[in-house]
């Protein structure tokens, strides 16, 4: 689910402190590793 979330934000040029949200979600577990590389690349192809 939050997977789903942060993609959608990402998405939608949402990405106000994007790399903080992503490391908490991963810290708490909230969205595995294989995802955070994901929105993390995501992220990275906005800037």
């Amino acid at each position: 689910m939050w997977y789903e979330t942060l993609k959608m934000l990402i998405e939608n040029g949402r990405t106000n402190r994007m790399a903080e949200m992503l490391d908490a979600y991963k810290a708490a577990g909230m969205i595995t590793q294989e995802q955070y590389d994901e929105l993390a690349a995501m992220l990275n192809e906005g800037e």
